[in-house]
């Protein structure tokens, strides 16, 4: 599972990087359409696991802390 997280983030940060490089200078639509594709793909693989990490009664993840409100 840990390392499908990290492939899910390299993804991400592989299409952040074609998507910046692209940034002024001429690309053909399909690449520039490839690296959106993949950037939504890896958030969506990052999100599938968070979910899954968080309905998981015996995960060891850490769980989001709700702050306490003052009274």
């Amino acid at each position: 599972m840990f390392a499908e997280t990290l492939a899910g983030i390299a993804l991400v940060k592989s299409a952040v990087d074609g998507i910046k490089s692209v940034i002024g200078t001429p690309r053909d639509i399909s690449e520039i359409a490839d690296d959106i594709d993949k950037l939504l793909t890896g958030e969506q693989q990052i999100q599938k696991k968070k979910q899954k990490r968080s309905s998981d009664p015996f995960s060891v993840g850490s769980s989001p802390v709700k702050p306490s409100t003052p009274s």
